[in-house]
């Protein structure tokens, strides 16, 4: 495949959980005030428009409700945690590829650290980091989950005890953010090693059961022919698409010249040409709507800052406009 299907993978987990933090944003753009301890206020102040002022989309719709419910913690806290789940997956890709035996990345000097005993070793400090923030972030999820659900409705002093896990989530999700983005910033692709490693292991033995099935051959019969084809190409000491086409015949009469560019990897990758994909042509169109999507990712979040903003302006020189 593409590496940039492959990255794109990526770019889709995080865009959901990007959409996880809008949803609970929703969720926590609720204004409480009036509320009072629990029944509501006897005073009569105009809940909508204390809304209005503050910058909140709605009031809440239950007093009670508005000052026992921890949703908008839990609900965030399990946002970030899955941001940082996703980006501990990639940061354990990312430290697999720069050992040795990969070699498909390199980091410069400048985002890692020398070892404390091998001189010449580059330790991926920043991936490493991130990937522990999931394991930070999982840890304060369960203590807010734990805390929450022993307690009744309405306000129970247990529920001071949301803020030390909300926040301490958000940091180590902030902490993997910054550290992964470093690494993406900095990172060198090493093309030619990923070539080199696209040799050995008859990678495009799939595509030759594929072409036989495109031509009328059951598959359980293709994957048997597939596998007498890479007997050959074992024993020549070639790659698929090194063996003649006489190789191929040998084995079954189903084959033409075509098989040749089929099980090149170049044909491999081509072939996958559907929605999805990894075919050039869909990995450009998954491109387009990547950036299409970050751009409407970021247009939301300059409305809501702008809100935001506007909103700190008007209280700070005449609340009551």
């Amino acid at each position: 495949m593409l590496l940039s299907h492959h990255w794109l993978s990526y770019f889709w987990m995080l865009g959901r959980d990007i959409e996880r933090l809008q949803n609970a944003y929703k969720h926590v753009d609720v204004c409480p005030l009036g509320s009072g301890a629990i029944a509501g206020t006897g005073f009569p102040v105009d809940r909508i428009r204390q809304a209005e002022l503050l910058g909140f989309a709605r009031v809440s719709e239950n007093s009670i409700d508005a000052t026992g419910d921890r949703d908008f913690a839990l609900e965030a806290v399990a946002a970030v945690t899955c941001l940082q789940v996703h980006l501990s997956r990639w940061a354990e890709e990312l430290v697999l590829w720069t050992t040795r035996e990969f070699g498909f990345v390199g980091l410069p000097d400048a985002i890692t650290t020398g070892s404390s005993l091998m001189p010449q070793k580059r330790n991926p400090d920043l991936l490493e980091l991130a990937r522990a923030q999931a394991g930070v972030g999982a840890g304060q999820l369960v203590t807010l989950a734990v805390v929450l659900k022993g307690v009744p409705s309405g306000y129970n002093l247990d529920l001071r005890e949301d803020k030390a896990p909300t926040l301490a989530a958000f940091r180590a999700a902030e902490t993997a953010a910054d550290a992964t983005s470093l690494v993406v910033e900095r990172l060198v692709v090493h093309r030619n090693r990923m070539e080199e490693a696209l040799r050995g292991g008859f990678l495009t033995a799939t595509e030759v059961a594929d072409y036989l099935v495109r031509r009328g051959v059951p598959f359980r019969d293709a994957h048997h022919l597939a596998g007498q084809v890479v007997v050959a190409a074992e024993e020549a000491g070639q790659e698929l698409w090194e063996l003649p086409l006489e190789a191929f015949k040998r084995v079954s009469p189903r084959f033409e010249a075509d098989v040749l560019q089929a099980v090149s990897i170049e044909g491999a990758v081509a072939a996958k040409d559907v929605p999805g994909g990894t075919a050039p042509t869909r990995v450009a169109q998954a491109l387009a709507a990547a950036r299409e999507a970050l751009d409407a990712q970021r247009g939301w979040l300059d409305r809501a800052d702008a809100d935001h903003q506007a909103v700190e302006s008007r209280l700070l020189t005449d609340p009551l406009k």
